[in-house]
């Protein structure tokens, strides 16, 4: 293979590389956005409950003979106490900047594809660096194996880059094509 057709490859791979590093950032920071939405929610259901729950308490102690207050009372509170539980087990916030930092990591290997193309002319070895690039994309992707993203979140992401939200071209976006070397 000539010199200049290896730097095609290289130029193609790295273009590929970029944009599934874009994909999988845009994939995770939608992960995280939805964990974060979930969150805030469940914590306004546990608000809202304790509310009504000292409201209930409130009431027991006005009518002290009244066994619908502490029935109504008892449920809240026991509501209160599984999402409280749950919201301790699930961790999200823990999980929201897992998927954050990980988004990071891509956007540093997507600008490392851009720095290589910008100097692909003065590349002495592109077989190397593929490999290189392969070594760091699938230990990000392994990383990343361990966070739970939807469909809904690559669907979010994919729809993004193809409305503009990154700046590519059509051909930087053939997404899962495989460029033969």
């Amino acid at each position: 293979m000539s010199e200049n057709e290896e730097n095609v490859v290289f130029e193609n791979y790295l273009k590929k590389i970029r944009t599934d590093c874009t994909l999988e950032k845009k994939k995770h920071f939608n992960a995280a956005d939805r964990k974060e939405r979930t969150f805030r929610r469940i914590n306004l259901a546990v608000i809202g409950l304790s509310v009504l729950s000292a409201t209930a308490i409130i009431a027991e102690i006005n009518f002290n003979s009244e066994v619908i207050p502490k029935i109504i009372e008892g449920c809240f509170s026991a509501i209160t106490i599984a999402l409280a539980f749950y919201l301790m087990m699930r961790n999200d916030q823990m999980h929201t900047e897992k998927h954050k930092l990980i988004a990071n990591e891509f956007i540093d290997l997507a600008n490392k594809c851009d720095y290589e193309l910008a100097r692909i002319k003065t590349c002495s070895d592109p077989d190397a660096k593929i490999k290189e690039f392969q070594a760091s994309y699938k230990g990000l992707i392994d990383k990343a194996i361990l966070l739970n993203t939807t469909k809904s979140d690559y669907e979010k992401a994919r729809k993004g880059i193809e409305s503009g939200e990154e700046s590519y071209t059509k051909k930087d976006l053939a997404i899962g094509e495989i460029v033969d070397e």
